[in-house]
């Protein structure tokens, strides 16, 4: 931590004729801000109180500095709408929940909306995110293919080349083969732009819609089944549940990234927008570990016919 020695006030000390100079604004703590502190007692009025020559962290200096500049006004973001408040002899009405049921993408992802809260307001304000999204598509997909292709664990699974490709593209051997413009990573880098267009294209957020199947399909393709018809008679594609956990967890940073630095947006639209963005993936992270990790309800239904 950056730190430099500070000359330390002690009771009564007169800070307009102490000689202590002001530093920069985002070094040292403005002799304002300790003057108008000494004015309310802060320093004087306490009982014993005394301060040595020691070491402050520059973090502090500039959080008095921040604090004690003029801020703009920012509009505040619509508070959200919670639960109506229960007294502690009160409960919610329970809803029974078949677990069984989960096997099927429409009931599991009714059950995950209604608990994340997800709702067709939400759907909207993925919607207009599309604006933001799209032009920034390009840049993102470098960002993420750029990390993915610096890890030999998540690398590997681009370098065999997919039978779609051109048979005259340059063959990867190998991780240190691959590069932002090596034809394989090209290829892929076609089907995550296809992904992220349709996570803020769908209008159809109904229990039932088309949309959940597709990310249901998405998780299944990474675990070595085609998933997609047009990836039957592709290689297997294996990819560890961690891998793909994080990934999801680096495209909601970068998206969230781009939708807070983006202008003439207000406030309480990019909050809708975050919001509802984190719901989505969690309920696609959940549709990933539906297919990797074995499910106890499952287990006892296949059990049951079975017998």
């Amino acid at each position: 931590m950056l730190a430099r020695p500070v000359t330390r006030l002690t009771p009564g000390t007169n800070v307009a004729r102490s000689g202590l100079q002001c530093l920069p604004p985002d070094d040292v703590v403005p002799a304002r801000i300790i003057s108008r502190y000494q004015q309310a007692n802060y320093f004087t009025g306490l009982n014993n109180f005394s301060i040595k020559t020691s070491i402050i962290p520059l973090q502090l200096f500039s959080m008095f500095s921040f604090f004690s500049r003029q801020q703009p006004q920012q509009p505040q973001p619509e508070p959200a709408k919670e639960a109506a408040t229960m007294t502690s002899t009160e409960r919610p009405p329970i809803q029974h929940v078949d677990e069984a049921s989960f096997k099927d993408v429409s009931s599991r992802v009714a059950y995950l909306k209604a608990f994340l809260k997800f709702t067709d307001e939400d759907g909207a304000a993925l919607n207009a995110a599309k604006p933001i999204i799209a032009p920034a598509v390009p840049a993102v997909l470098d960002i993420i293919y750029t990390n993915l292709i610096s890890f030999d664990v998540t690398a590997k699974a681009f370098v065999p080349r997919q039978p779609e490709q051109d048979q005259n593209d340059a063959e990867a051997t190998s991780v240190e083969d691959l590069t932002l413009t090596h034809p394989n990573i090209l290829h892929r880098k076609d089907f995550l732009k296809l992904y992220l267009v349709k996570l803020v294209s769908n209008t159809d957020w109904s229990d039932n819609s088309k949309f959940w199947d597709y990310l249901d399909k998405v998780g299944l393709m990474h675990t070595g089944e085609p998933g997609f018809k047009h990836r039957a008679k592709r290689p297997q594609l294996r990819v560890e549940l961690m891998h793909c956990s994080a990934l999801l967890g680096f495209v909601e940073d970068i998206v969230l990234n781009a939708v807070m630095g983006a202008q003439d947006v207000d406030l309480p639209t990019k909050t809708k927008i975050i919001r509802a963005f984190n719901k989505l993936l969690w309920i696609q992270n959940d549709l990933f570990l539906k297919h990797y990790a074995p499910e106890p309800w499952s287990e006892q239904k296949e059990e049951v016919a079975a017998n």
